[in-house]
């Protein structure tokens, strides 16, 4: 009766307090790391986000990733080519201007979507 209510009520303000205690960490530590750490990754954010940034009509500028715009961003090792090599065997230079998708990760990405909305019709490119 009353001492399992009690326990009960005990429980879930103890897994309060533990909350509230990560959330005021929190709240010291972000700053901390931001202050610290950010400054020198700055200009590497700053350049990812310039070179995977695409206009989409209607929509605005979102992350090339996310447009499954696999000429652009797609992982050309994936697919079951040999990794540095493309079709014929040839070896292909890897396009430095943006960053690529590893391990096929965007490829998996397009399929879990695909297969979720299966009316959704994708660009030429995907």
């Amino acid at each position: 009766g009353e001492t399992s209510a009690k326990g009960e009520l005990a429980g879930m303000y103890q897994y309060g307090a533990t909350d509230f205690a990560r959330e005021v960490l929190s709240v010291v530590s972000a700053p901390l790391v931001l202050i610290f750490s950010l400054p020198g990754c700055a200009d590497a954010i700053c350049d990812f986000v310039r070179v995977t940034t695409m206009e989409v009509p209607g929509v605005g500028d979102v992350c090339g990733f996310g447009c499954f715009d696999f000429t652009k961003f797609g992982d050309e090792n994936w697919g079951g080519q040999m990794p540095g090599v493309g079709e014929m065997g040839k070896s292909f230079a890897r396009r430095a201007a943006r960053p690529k998708a590893k391990l096929g990760k965007m490829e998996k990405s397009f399929f879990g979507f695909k297969n979720n909305n299966p009316s959704w019709a994708p660009e030429e490119s995907g």
